[in-house]
C-alpha cells in the first residue's frame, strides 16, 4: 500500500535535498570538518486525475443496451485512470525513450524509484539507469535524475 498522507489545502510545500551530508572516519583528537545539508523548498500543486465517460450518440442509437453500454464506457474510463496513474507513480515515464549514446536501445515505460517525484521526470533530464538483465530492457530502474 502506498503511503498516502493527508494534506490540507491545494499543495505541499516540501525540501528537496541538493547536497548530502558527508562523513568521515576520524581519528583520536581530530579536528571534526562541519558537512551540512543543503535543501531547496519546493511546492507541488494537487490535481484531479479524471476523465469524462461520455457515450457516442451514434453508439447510443445503434446499440440495444444503453446501460451495458454505459458500464462498458465507464469501465474503459476506469482503466484509463489506473493505467495514467501508474504510469505517473510507478514507471515514471510513459512514453518509449532511446538510451542517450546507443542507437538501438529503446526503453519503454522505464520504472523509477519511489523517492523520484514524478514531477521531476519531464523531458531533457539526465537519469541514472539500472539494468537489471541486459537481455530485458523493460528490467531497468531510474534511480536518480539531475538536470
Amino acid at each position: 500500500m502506498l503511503p498516502f498522507i493527508e494534506i490540507v489545502g491545494n499543495g505541499l510545500t516540501y525540501n528537496r535535498e541538493n547536497a548530502a551530508a558527508a562523513a568521515a572516519f576520524f581519528g583520536v583528537g581530530d579536528i571534526w570538518a562541519e558537512s551540512t545539508p543543503t535543501f531547496t523548498q519546493l511546492t507541488g500543486t494537487l490535481n484531479i486525475l479524471g476523465g469524462d465517460a461520455d457515450i457516442d450518440n451514434f453508439l447510443r442509437a445503434t446499440r440495444s443496451s444503453l446501460q451495458a453500454l454505459e458500464a462498458a464506457v465507464v469501465q474503459l474510463k476506469a482503466k484509463a485512470v489506473q493505467l495514467t496513474f501508474d504510469e505517473s507513480h510507478f514507471c515514471g515515464c510513459p512514453k518509449t525513450r532511446q538510451v542517450a549514446g546507443s542507437l538501438t536501445l529503446w526503453l519503454e515505460r522505464v520504472h523509477t524509484a519511489r523517492n523520484s517525484p514524478s514531477g521531476e521526470m519531464v523531458n531533457g533530464r539526465s537519469c541514472a539507469l539500472i539494468l537489471f538483465d541486459p537481455g530485458n530492457p523493460r528490467d531497468a530502474s531510474v534511480i536518480a535524475v539531475w538536470t
